[in-house]
């Protein structure tokens, strides 16, 4: 595995709720075989409590789950998504990306939705839903967003490293998050 992390906020902006927790990018972060990529993203996922859930390309259409982290592993193709509707933070992915975003972020891919194939999975016991920030989602879906636990480990690197240590941070700084 490679990649150091980058981080991005997604703030809340009337339309979409945003999250507390960093959106993480891991360039580069798996070294894909040459055959088998998705199996292998899913095997890495799974080895580290994270249920890959389907494989597809990353919608055109902005929306957030409010009940579930989700990770994106890139299996081959490149695009730009754009973090919490159209004035957010741009960002390119492209084989071997793996982008984790926190419940409540907002993203959508600026191409085509078949321009990437991602596996898409979330931490064990978390099934995602999907919101497109339409008149009404809130506050449900904030109280939902609210319960959802902090992942026990990163998808790519376990418990001791990555988003583990990092997004209990936040709940050590008195920030109101729930932990396994």
């Amino acid at each position: 595995m490679n990649g150091e992390p980058l981080f991005f906020m997604c703030k809340e902006n009337g339309r979409f709720p945003g999250s507390r927790l960093p959106v993480v990018l891991y360039k580069e972060g798996l070294s894909l075989p040459l055959f088998l990529k998705t199996l292998y993203i899913k095997r890495v996922f799974a080895s580290h409590q994270w249920a890959p859930a389907s494989v597809g390309g990353i919608p055109t259409t902005a929306h957030y789950h409010s009940t579930a982290h989700t990770a994106l592993g890139v299996a081959g193709g490149s695009t730009t998504i754009q973090l919490g509707g159209d004035a957010g933070q741009k960002i390119r992915l492209s084989k071997g990306d793996v982008l984790i975003i926190p419940a409540g972020a907002a993203y959508h891919n600026l191409g085509t939705e078949d321009q990437v194939q991602c596996v898409v999975a979330s931490p064990h016991g978390q099934v995602p839903n999907r919101f497109w920030g339409e008149p009404g989602e809130r506050p449900s879906a904030d109280a939902h967003i609210a319960s959802v636990i902090l992942p026990a480990q990163d998808p790519l690197f376990g418990p001791l490293d990555g988003i583990s240590p990092l997004w209990a941070s936040y709940a050590q700084q008195g920030r109101p998050l729930l932990v396994p």
